[in-house]
């Protein structure tokens, strides 16, 4: 049922589509090419045009790197004609049923008819299923702890330690992977690689702490504390080195303790 729901949706778009040019709407005939540049985009490599796609990232690199999440990029126009296309294809149905006379009936019908298949069709995502519950992973408890400590303490910049990922991607011990997300909860600027990217000049900070950090220099590591005006440093232990022959040792966490005491 959901499954022909969501066909039943597109059919209507692409209905709205043909009477669109059928009436010779100028608007709705500009955003066809809106619909249909995110379509692309949307499929990407998969059939009929996946061929066109992968050409163009083999040949193109800066079509490689701009679209290398399409789902980000044309999402929200992909809806928004989407939905333009989907009113066209309602006004359709409603001008068939005045023709066959039963325009009085079928309007009403229809509206409470979309309303209530859209609510059916969406009732996952107001259930708590709108990120799918495998994909979740469930941050602990210490890390709520510290967000109320800190939002509690003055402003001033926050350190992360440790420091050995030069790209920036951290792996948990918790189960979580990615660029970090210490600053939903923080109200303090941190000195995280997520905001240092795109220039060389921005990770001068990265390269000073990191040679501080590792060779275990007490003065240097001062010296780039206050050419910083670091107020905090924050040691995060569930850091793990990933992968097969990872050494953790790399983490430099009982070098980072003796270096902070």
């Amino acid at each position: 049922l959901i499954l022909f729901l969501g066909y039943g949706y597109s059919f209507i778009a692409l209905l709205g589509v043909v009477y669109s040019i059928f009436k010779k709407n100028k608007l709705a005939i500009a955003f066809l090419s809106i619909f249909f540049v995110c379509i692309f985009f949307w499929l990407n490599i998969n059939p009929p045009l996946g061929f066109l796609f992968s050409f163009l990232q083999d040949k193109i690199p800066f079509f490689k790197e701009a679209v290398r999440f399409p789902f980000t990029k044309f999402s929200i126009l992909l809806v928004f004609s989407f939905s333009f296309y989907f009113a066209f294809g309602l006004n359709f149905l409603i001008e068939i049923s005045k023709k066959i006379k039963i325009k009085r009936i079928f309007s009403p019908v229809l509206l409470v008819i979309v309303l209530v298949s859209l609510i059916v069709y969406m009732l996952p995502a107001f259930q708590g299923y709108f990120i799918d519950p495998s994909m979740r992973t469930k941050i602990p408890k210490e890390y709520f702890s510290m967000f109320n400590w800190f939002n509690q303490q003055p402003q001033g910049r926050v350190a992360e330690l440790p420091i050995q990922s030069f790209w920036g991607w951290q792996y948990y011990s918790w189960g979580y992977q990615g660029a970090g997300f210490l600053w939903f909860g923080i109200k303090q600027p941190l000195l995280d690689r997520e905001f240092d990217r795109w220039n060389l000049y921005n990770e001068q900070y990265y390269r000073e702490m990191s040679q501080a950090v590792y060779t275990e220099n007490e003065s240097l590591f001062k010296q780039v504390v206050k050419k910083y005006d670091i107020q905090y440093v924050l040691v995060d232990k569930s850091v793990i080195s990933p992968g097969p022959g990872a050494n953790p040792k790399v983490l430099f966490f009982t070098q980072i303790d003796k270096l902070l005491k």
